[in-house]
């Protein structure tokens, strides 16, 4: 800063003396402030399949402190314990550290400390969350649960019939878990399998007797995966049971044959054999003839027909032959054969002949059909499957990792690109390639080291390397990429290649000077080409756009600049007296090729002086003026001032007469003031010439002579009265000027040397100026403006030949000019505004009001209403304005029309009030790239550029570009009004309006549940211990099964969900309902059956108009629940509360419940207690909490919910508690918008004058944190508090002055920024401000800081504390001898600064001794005031005669009279 000292008075030629001092303060920064992050907590997604290093979340914080104390450290506090992620310290970026297993975790909660650099024991601290979702990736084969198993089927069962189920497992998530299966033999075969349900069944009949009696099926699964998928094969040997399902049938049909009478009993007849074509069959023959049988016996296992009696006697007993049929029938025991006849003839031998073909017995059969049979079922029996099956294997390099990467070889090693190359650009691509097949194949990227500036990033798949984060070569010349590419196989081989990234130059920055300021000090007597000084400006770029040249922007003529060296030269002789400073402006320019960037440096340079220059009396080095020979000894005649425009001693200047041989005159030495020194006497000496010398005291001194030529005039008999030379006079005055500045001086014509007396006794201005005999009229007290812009004065001239009657008058009209001591303010403290997001560039959105206190920046008034919008949609909208909070408010109903005004008016340096904007802050309300500075939760500048403007004259708010609520949903407009010398700040708060832009999300497309059976209670499944608990049972009736959640990134309705179930199967059918509001999936079904698959078609709709819809599928597994267990579930929860953010959305994971069973039993979780109104979700199948509804922490702050574990048999209950954790969510709110307060001027420095009083409903959260061991559950995945101390702070509120109306009136208070008391700082003057009115702010303390404004109007009442003062301290008054009683003398007048009583003032006359009070020339004859000779009017201050005066007996009086106001006090 630059301190000047100049003289209060002008000297004799008007000049002002000054000097001045030039003084840096340097303010050391304190570390006061903790770093606050730009987001309370960060949600992020990466892939499991991406490698170490890839970039998941790049963090921002904060420190508004200064230097070191505003560097930011980061790092992972906690939730990393298995260091899967990293933390670049300096830039925030977080990686990953290793690969991820989302089936392993698939969440992870980190708390980020950001940790300023100041010293070790001053250091503060913030934190943050940051929660990361672990994306599956299908990395993960199918497994099946009993490979190369062996089964057994029936033969003859129908096609379609059940052989066996094949089940496989994947333990990656939706799609890549998601299996189908398929057989890949290559020949036909009898059996097709469950595309989903691993069902194997016959395709057709199969015969155990003719057909293939062992079959290997070869059965594989596939997973939905993208780009590839995963593939498992198992072998089921399927073996084909015989069935006895065939009839036994005799091998012969129709036999026939003879018998000769004479056959013994015993012999065998004819064997007759029966088959079965069933394996392991058991035949017994039976013979089935109705008649006698004594004579046939049957072997029932071996079928041998034989003889049992004597035939003559028993058959042939009178005939010579007889034919006989004998039946016989085969069983297996279960089926009986058709039976066989045996026809014989039964004949006596001797009666045929002894023809020799009848000698012998023969029975013969003809073949039958059976024969064939059992050939055929002998050689399938014989047949051999000794031949291995054919199928479609898998190929070999499915499951071997036989080669690495390898990165093309076209592919350069080193790039060069521009430091400005824009953000997203891509520099590159990485090629590799892997000749393995499937995922082993598959190829993915990362940057494993040499990025520390966290600038680049890899695409995961394509290779591509783009810009992330602004270059800077000065910062960074080189990147070295060590970019790596890995396999996905499980063993994840990899190839890694340097990249080396040459940064290159643009003329990016401007050279800097190593000093922004120079001082020099000349002499003034310095030689022409000396050298001074040099300066020095480097350039951090290269090349040409380093070479720094110079040039002198000004004084050319008096100094030179070597452009090369910067060396500064004198280039002409110095005069001090003519130029003492120089501000020299040195332009440092580089020598870019495209564009050249300059700075600018000043050299201030002092003229220091030597004594070269002689006291000058200029116009005054000859003087005549004339004097009357009356004049009394001491009467000032002449100032015969010189100027000497040297410094120091070398302008002392003192002053002497050289010739005054007659000792009639004398001059003050230091002043030059010239005075009668004895009395003259024209007669004696008409004419004095006086020679004054003026010498400085210079070393040698230096002096110069003027002459002073002394007319003595007579002084006649008789003299005229004294007159105004002007009788009416314009004069002015800047207001707040001191008590006893210098109004005017009245200039008087008098024809002789009576003594004159000067009395204001009339105008508007009495008591606030004073005149003394001289007839300089003066200040009493400050003036201002802005309470008169004027006063008239009545000014009445005596002198003693008027004998008490006044001379002459004058009036004068004193004009108070305005000094700028108000800043502009506009009309509301604040402003808050909505606009929708679909409102168009260049619309209208508010009319600043400003007003300026000062007399000349007065302006017209206007109404403020409302502008119509047009909003993208083709709506017709509106903005409403909230008078009593001084807000806007979106309004599509009715629009409204706009007329608004700006006060406006010339400031005293000719300008206006101007409108501009200072900065724009915003709150994102997506994740993106960090912007580099913001301020308490807000995003920089850049964030809002381009996208609000203000017409500088009009202070018209207008859109600039484009609005999106999903970006960017809040803005803090600061808007500075201006009247070109001072300025105040208003707020405009702009929220962005909701449009229905965005369709909603489903979290996942692919739902999977697996839930258990369920039977009707008819079926007595309680007689088979299966439970009967139905804890999870609605009192609707319903069983809640699953929780779909879908997000929209829109805002109040538009992004209100409700879900609807739209049918996927048939066999779905009505079974299940979805609750609209929640997601969540219910059946009222009281019979599930195991085995069943429901395929179900989700959709979500916003209640947007129009509505957007998306759907997702939801797929329900029905399973098995235990008959037996013996052991019941243990339940594992963390011990602690759970903390979750009430900004937490739907669908934010809570926890995991993990539960141990050691039956090994399937479990399902279910929430049972302490969340009746459904705010959280637990998944049935994998014990998953999340959040179902939006929390509100205002309404609820904990939970304590009951969870249920059940095996089907046992059912285990446990509690956890869940706190809800404040997140800023709402303003803060004063009570008053406008607090008038009165305020004596007597009050006390340090008295309390009023308090503030502002609520905020959000939450004072601990400054301690919870017990820390809720973190180090494996489980756990919720928000642990944010407990730095300015969370710490959220609820409570920070009062603050912001700006005052009148200059200097914030420094007369101050607020206690807790409590919101407002003391007295500094002591009032109701005489000087009578009010004093400021903006008062109070602002949250979190970390998205939000604020409320108001006014607050103090009224400074009187107090008695200031004296009468009189117009005139003295006053001469003449009055006749005999004048009659009760004659007007004077009137005396006086003022008080006060109010009312203390204001009003009563006279009287004070006895004493002569020239007690305030005598005007201490004269011997002057006699004491006897009692009862005069009188004063008390109220009016008319001085009278109270009785008959004697002139012999005392001709003057001393009356001392005094002005008292009316309070006892």
């Amino acid at each position: 800063m630059n301190v000047e000292a100049h003289d209060a008075d002008s000297g004799l030629n008007g000049q002002v003396r000054t000097t001045d001092k030039s003084i840096q303060v340097t303010v050391v920064d304190f570390n006061e402030q903790h770093p606050i992050f730009l987001r309370e907590s960060y949600e992020e997604e990466v892939g499991e399949d991406a490698p170490p290093e890839t970039p998941v979340v790049r963090i921002a914080a904060y420190d508004t402190d200064h230097g070191r104390n505003a560097l930011v450290s980061f790092r992972l506090l906690a939730g990393n314990q298995d260091g899967k992620f990293k933390i670049n310290q300096r830039t925030g970026l977080i990686s990953t550290a290793g690969w991820l297993d989302a089936e392993t975790k698939a969440y992870y909660s980190l708390t980020v400390s950001a940790i300023d650099l100041a010293s070790n024991t001053l250091r503060k601290q913030s934190s943050a969350k940051v929660t990361i979702r672990i994306l599956d990736a299908n990395d993960n084969s199918p497994d099946f649960v009993t490979p190369n198993t062996e089964v057994t089927v029936d033969e003859n069962e129908p096609a379609g019939s059940y052989v066996t189920r094949v089940k496989a497992v994947d333990a990656d998530a939706s799609e890549n878990g998601f299996l189908s299966y398929s057989i890949s033999n290559i020949e036909p075969i009898p059996f097709v399998i469950g595309t989903f349900d691993g069902v194997i069944k016959t395709s057709e009949k199969l015969d155990y007797e003719s057909g293939q009696r062992t079959f290997t099926v070869n059965v594989r699964a596939s997973d939905w995966g993208q780009p590839f998928k995963r593939e498992a094969e198992t072998t089921v040997k399927i073996n084909v049971r015989d069935i006895n399902d065939n009839i036994p049938e005799f091998i012969g049909t129709d036999c026939k044959g003879w018998l000769a009478a004479s056959t013994s009993a015993g012999s065998q007849i004819i064997t007759l054999r029966a088959v079965d074509l069933d394996a392991h069959s058991s035949i017994s023959y039976k013979l089935s003839n109705k008649g006698p049988s004594e004579c046939w016996s049957l072997d029932s296992s071996s079928g041998i027909l034989s003889l049992s009696c004597d035939l003559k006697e028993s058959l042939l007993q009178s005939s010579k032959s007889l034919t006989v049929i004998v039946n016989v029938t085969a069983s297996d025991g279960k089926y009986t054969s058709e039976q066989l006849s045996v026809t014989l003839l039964v004949f006596d031998a001797p009666t045929l002949g002894n023809s020799e073909a009848f000698k012998q017995n023969k029975v013969r059969c003809s073949p039958s059909e059976a024969g064939e049979k059992v050939e055929a079922t002998i050689a399938a029996e014989l047949k051999t499957f000794d031949e291995p099956e054919a199928y479609s294997f898998l190929p070999t390099q499915y499951d071997f990792n036989a080669n690495h990467p390898e990165f093309s070889d076209g592919m350069p090693g080193m790039i060069e690109i521009p430091e400005d190359t824009s953000v997203g650009k891509e520099v590159f691509k990485c090629t590799a390639t892997d000749r393995d097949e499937g995922p082993n194949g598959m190829i993915v990227y990362a940057i494993s080291s040499g990025d520390f500036d966290s600038v680049f990033n890899i695409d995961l798949y394509s290779g591509v390397i783009k810009v992330t984060a602004p270059l800077d070569r000065e910062r960074t010349s080189v990147y070295i990429l060590n970019v790596t590419a890995y396999d996905l196989s499980h063993t994840h081989l990899s190839t890694s290649k340097n990249i080396t990234i040459n940064i290159l130059d643009v003329n990016d920055n401007s050279p800097e000077f190593t000093m922004l300021s120079y001082s020099l000090y000349l002499p003034e007597d310095t030689k022409k080409g000396t050298s001074v000084a040099q300066v020095l400006a480097i350039d951090p770029d290269e090349g040409d756009n380093a070479e720094v040249s110079y040039e002198l922007v000004n004084h050319e003529q008096t100094f030179h600049l070597d452009p090369v060296s910067g060396t500064l030269y004198v280039a002409e002789n110095l005069d001090r007296e003519s130029s003492e400073k120089f501000l020299l402006k040195i332009k440092a320019r580089d020598r870019g090729k495209y564009e050249q960037m300059y700075s600018i440096a000043k050299v201030s340079i002092t003229i220091l002086d030597i004594n070269d220059c002689a006291p000058d009396f200029g116009a005054g080095s000859s003087v005549t003026v004339s004097v009357f020979e009356d004049y009394p000894t001491g009467t000032v005649i002449a100032t015969m001032q010189a100027v000497d425009r040297d410094l120091g001693d070398g302008g002392k200047i003192t002053y002497n007469i050289a010739n005054d041989h007659g000792g009639n005159f004398r001059i003050d030495h230091t002043n030059g003031v010239v005075r009668i020194a004895s009395s003259l006497d024209f007669e004696a000496n008409q004419t004095h010439n006086l020679t004054i010398i003026a010498k400085d005291a210079g070393s040698p001194p230096l002096w110069s002579e003027a002459v002073l030529l002394v007319y003595v005039e007579d002084v006649p008999e008789t003299t005229s009265s004294p007159t105004f030379k002007q009788r009416i006079l314009q004069t002015s005055i800047q207001e707040n000027r001191a008590a006893g500045s210098e109004v005017i001086v009245l200039g008087v014509t008098s024809a002789d040397s009576t003594a004159l007396q000067f009395v204001i006794s009339g105008g508007d201005g009495v008591g606030l100026f004073t005149i003394n005999n001289e007839g300089e009229i003066r200040t009493v007290r400050s003036l201002d403006c802005e309470t008169s812009r004027g006063y008239w004065l009545q000014v009445a001239l005596y002198s003693a030949a008027d004998m008490g009657a006044a001379a002459d008058y004058c009036w004068v009209y004193v004009l108070v000019e305005d000094v700028n001591d108000f800043v502009p303010l506009t009309d509301k403290p604040m402003y808050r505004i909505y606009v929708p997001e679909d409102t168009l560039p260049s619309t209208h959105l508010l009319t600043l009001q400003a007003y300026d206190g000062d007399f000349s920046s007065v302006g017209r008034s206007g109404v403020v209403k409302t502008k119509p919008l047009r909003s993208g949609s083709g709506k017709r909208d509106t903005l409403e304005y909230e008078e009593n909070r001084s807000q806007w408010k979106a309004d599509t109903e009715e629009p409204v029309t706009h007329d608004g005004n700006v006060f406006l008016g010339d400031n005293p340096n000719g300008g206006m009030i101007t409108f501009h904007i200072k900065e724009i802050r915003g709150r994102r309300n997506s994740p993106g790239d960090a912007p580099e500075m913001d301020e308490q939760g807000w995003a920089s500048q850049s964030i809002g550029q381009g996208v609000f403007i203000i017409d500088r004259i009009s202070g018209i708010l207008s859109t600039a570009g484009p609005l999106d609520r999903e970006y960017q949903n809040q803005y803090e407009v600061l808007i500075v009004v201006s009247d070109e010398e001072l300025w105040s700040v208003t707020t405009v708060y702009i929220t962005v309006t909701d449009v229905n832009d965005n369709t909603p999300r489903f979290i996942e497309n692919f739902y999977r549940v697996t839930v258990p059976e369920r039977w009707p209670d008819s079926l007595s499944r309680a007689a088979q211990k299966l439970p009967t608990t139905r804890s999870d049972l609605r009192s609707d009736g319903h069983w809640p099964l699953m929780q779909v959640y879908a997000r929209d990134r829109d805002s109040g309705r538009n992004a209100e969900l409700t879900y609807s179930l739209k049918k996927s199967s048939a066999a779905s059918g009505s079974l299940f309902s979805i609750d609209q509001e929640t997601g969540l999936i219910s059946t009222s079904s009281v019979q599930l059956l195991a085995g069943q698959t429901y395929d179900l078609l989700v959709e979500a709709r916003d209640k947007g108009r129009p509505a957007r819809t998306t759907s997702a599928r939801a797929l329900l597994r029905v399973a098995r629940v235990p008959l037996v267990s013996a052991h019941a579930p243990r339940v594992i929860l963390p011990t602690g509360p759970l903390h979750l953010m009430e900004s937490d959305p739907p669908g934010h994971p809570v926890t995991f419940v993990t539960a141990i069973d050691q039956d090994n039993d399937t479990l399902w979780f279910s929430i049972v207690d302490g969340d009746p109104a459904g705010h959280f979700s637990m998944s049935v199948d994998t014990g998953i909490v999340t959040v179902a509804r939006t929390l509100d922490r205002e309404t609820q702050s904990s939970y304590n919910i009951t969870v249920a574990v059940t095996d089907g048999v046992h059912v285990t209950r446990a509690q956890m508690h869940i706190k809800i954790l404040d997140s800023n969510d709402h303003a803060p709110s004063l009570r008053e918008p406008i607090v008038h307060v009165s305020v004596s001027e007597a009050t006390l420095v340090g008295s309390v004058i009023t308090k503030l009083h502002c609520s905020d409903n959000d939450h004072h959260l601990p400054t301690t944190k919870p017990d820390a061991h809720v973190n180090h559950h494996p489980n756990h995945l919720n928000k642990l508090p944010h407990s730095t101390p300015s969370d710490a702070q959220v609820g409570h509120v920070s009062f603050s002055i912001d700006n005052a109306r009148a200059v200097g009136s914030e420094d007369l208070f101050s607020v206690d920024s807790t409590t919101g008391e407002v003391t007295l700082a500094k002591p009032l003057d109701r005489e000087i401000s009578p009010v004093h009115e400021v903006t008062i702010a109070c602002r949250d303390r979190g970390n998205r800081a939000t604020a409320d404004f108001g006014r607050l109007v103090m009224t400074v009442t009187d107090t008695n504390d200031h004296h009468p003062v009189f117009a005139e301290t003295v006053m001469t008054a003449v009055v006749w001898a005999d004048a009659a009683v009760g004659s007007v003398i004077v009137t005396v007048r006086a003022t008080d600064a006060d109010s009312g009583d203390n204001g009003r003032l009563s006279y009287s006359i004070v006895e004493g001794s002569p020239g007690r009070s305030h005598p005007v020339v201490e004269v011997s004859e002057w006699a004491s005031p006897e009692r009862d000779v005069f009188a004063v009017s008390p109220s009016s201050g008319v001085v009278t005669t109270t009785r008959e005066l004697d002139r012999e007996r005392c001709s003057r009086y001393n009356i001392t009279i005094s002005a008292r106001n009316l309070v006892r006090e």
